[in-house]
């Protein structure tokens, strides 16, 4: 494989909730990513956005996966796959979904498939 992959195996959108990708590079050089999305069977999932950069020493807030999942024919969750251009031990990653109305928070670190 070709950088870091990052799961996260269940992220939702509902309305009234924010979803969020974090991305952490600790590293001196820019790193690119990619994002692939998979749905359950029976759930096609327009996506935009799939792409970007992680900039040296910095962190990513995607503010909004609904930017990224942009549809479902059913209900709106997914499993996003990401993969960032950079060695596994400068990159780190984080799924948050907030309610704001109700003030909750979750947090979860994002998986790193094939890692014990």
């Amino acid at each position: 494989r070709n950088g870091t992959v990052l799961q996260a195996p269940l992220v939702n959108v509902p309305g009234g909730w924010y979803s969020r990708l974090v991305l952490t590079n600790i590293g001196s050089l820019d790193r690119g990513y990619e994002i692939k999305v998979q749905g359950e069977d029976g759930n096609t999932i327009s996506t935009a956005n799939l792409t970007g950069t992680v900039p040296a020493g910095k962190t990513l807030v995607i503010d909004d996966l609904k930017t990224i999942l942009t549809g479902f024919s059913a209900a709106p969750r997914a499993t996003i796959v990401v993969t960032v251009a950079g060695p596994n031990n400068q990159i780190q990653g984080l799924y948050q979904i907030v309610n704001p109305d109700k003030g909750s928070i979750s947090n979860h670190v994002l998986v790193r498939p094939g890692k014990n």
